[in-house]
């Protein structure tokens, strides 16, 4: 069987992509991420909590981005002293803790905990200094990212991260971005006769703008060196508004949103002091994912990296990448991205040789009728799920739903088919789309279930389209979108 693949999916289905992006704000007081909207099963998959050992403690975020890798910030696992190690064999200090069924709580019935036995930390990665400008602190990292490999193989489907040809899009002032952690709360908690912060139960979202990096470095009193401090990071945050990242955060991610769904720009460094009761008080310095990328892909070779974005995920009053945009700074805050998410993971890598077998993990925080499709260089569609050879499934009987927060892998155990890589060479884009259940949509989803091309492959998407408009337009304004898509490319190798 041909394993379906193809270089211009993106463009068939722009019009899909654009109806899922445009949704509405959600009319709600923006707040702090220790105090933000609670995140959905299955909408960022790919989190984890770094903790202590033996104590369910937690101190950092991080995200899966290979079969044995979770990326992070430096400080997190080095601490800030200048001459930070790079390289730890069997590291006591940390455990990685992923949660089981995409469950969003950070408590020990709900997490699977993975020992760490190593720690790669960035070459250029050094603290810069405290500053005390304006009556706060800043603390300047540079280069402050760090790899995390871990014994055991994680069960998260991989985290896309921007690539450095997509940089100066995906970091263009004005562009809407969300931070996701598991943050300080401000309260305190007493532990074995000690005192810690206490940090959220609950993984948290908040939304907030990219601002020119210029901004970052005008907190600073300090005369910093001509093209160090920026060379590696990004800066996000609207100030005097009530969406931050906090302490605890450090490590997680901030994503923006594009047609493949939420894409890692940054990591949480550094930034002005955060309080519960005080309004953001300066912006937030973020690593540049797309800056780490040669440090990334020399350690994890499987790694997802988006090369090229699209123009429908950046937010109003986007200005250009390098300048100081008027709309960043004066925009009012943007709300907790409530968009539907639905995301693939390859689970042998992007690269696929041929005559070896391929699988797919689809986790989704909608509940609703899943297509999985894929297109081959040649143009051909076919339909991956639901289809005829899986396990239990019967032609006009209701078709498979996926529920919010659950994976489905495809081709599954039961299933009486293997997914085998075969030519032609080239590129390739398999799909997810998740749209309300509808007669319509039910008589779709079944209609190509055979695993052969879809004939009229056209008229297809553009069914697939038509129930997409139909979902977003019957949903009322300021309501999460009921709809979502994915994209995940690969390349089919000899």
């Amino acid at each position: 069987m041909h394993l379906p693949s193809g270089s211009d999916i993106r463009a068939a289905i722009a019009g899909l992509a654009l109806a899922i992006l445009a949704t509405p704000a959600v009319a709600q007081e923006a707040m702090r991420v220790m105090n933000g909207t609670p995140a959905a099963p299955g909408q960022y998959p790919s989190m984890v909590s770094l903790q202590v050992p033996g104590r369910a403690l937690h101190f950092c975020g991080g995200t899966v981005i290979g079969s044995h890798w979770v990326l992070t910030a430096a400080h997190c696992v080095t601490g800030n002293a200048p001459g930070a190690r790079q390289t730890v064999n069997s590291p006591t200090e940390v455990v990685v803790a992923e949660p089981r069924n995409q469950r969003t709580e950070n408590t020990p019935d709900a997490v699977r905990i993975i020992r760490v036995v190593e720690v790669r930390v960035h070459d250029g990665y050094r603290p810069l200094g405290q500053e005390t400008p304006n009556g706060f602190n800043v603390h300047l990292l540079s280069h402050d990212a760090a790899l995390l490999r871990l014994a055991e193989p994680s069960n998260l489907p991989r985290q896309l991260l921007v690539a450095q040809s997509a940089r100066r899009e995906a970091e263009s002032p004005g562009r809407a971005a969300t931070v996701i952690g598991f943050g300080h709360t401000g309260r305190f908690v007493n532990q074995g006769g000690a005192t810690f912060q206490e940090t959220s139960p609950r993984l948290l979202q908040g939304s907030l703008p990219i601002q020119p990096i210029e901004r970052c470095r005008q907190q600073s009193q300090r005369n910093l060196p001509a093209g160090l401090y920026g060379q590696a990071e990004l800066c996000a945050g609207m100030l005097g508004g009530g969406v931050d990242s906090c302490a605890g955060d450090s490590g997680g991610p901030l994503f923006i949103r594009t047609a493949s769904g939420n894409v890692q720009a940054g990591i949480v460094s550094s930034g002005p002091e955060c309080d519960v009761r005080r309004r953001v008080q300066g912006y937030a310095a973020y690593a540049s994912v797309a800056s780490m990328e040669r440090f990334i892909r020399a350690h994890v070779p499987d790694a997802n990296f988006v090369a090229r974005l699209d123009a429908a995920g950046a937010g109003a009053g986007q200005g250009a990448a390098g300048g100081a945009s008027t709309a960043a700074e004066t925009r009012p805050e943007v709300p907790p991205q409530e968009t539907g998410a639905v995301t693939i993971d390859i689970r042998e890598g992007n690269r696929l040789r041929v005559g070896t077998t391929a699988s797919f993990r689809i986790t989704s925080n909608l509940t609703g009728l899943l297509f999985v499709v894929a297109r081959n260089p040649a143009g051909e569609l076919v339909q991956l799920f639901p289809n005829n050879r899986m396990g239990g499934f019967m032609a006009g009987q209701a078709p498979p739903i996926i529920r919010a927060g659950q994976t489905i892998l495809v081709p599954g155990p039961a299933d009486g088919f293997r997914a085998v890589v075969q030519p032609p060479h080239g590129e390739g884009v398999v799909f997810a789309v998740v749209v309300p259940e509808t007669a319509e949509g039910r008589s779709l989803v079944t209609r190509n279930v055979n695993l052969a091309p879809i004939r009229e492959d056209r008229a297809f998407l553009d069914a697939l389209g038509a129930l997409i408009t139909s979902a977003r337009n019957g949903t009322p304004d300021g309501l999460p979108s009921n709809t979502a898509i994915g994209l995940r490319p690969y390349e089919v190798v000899p």
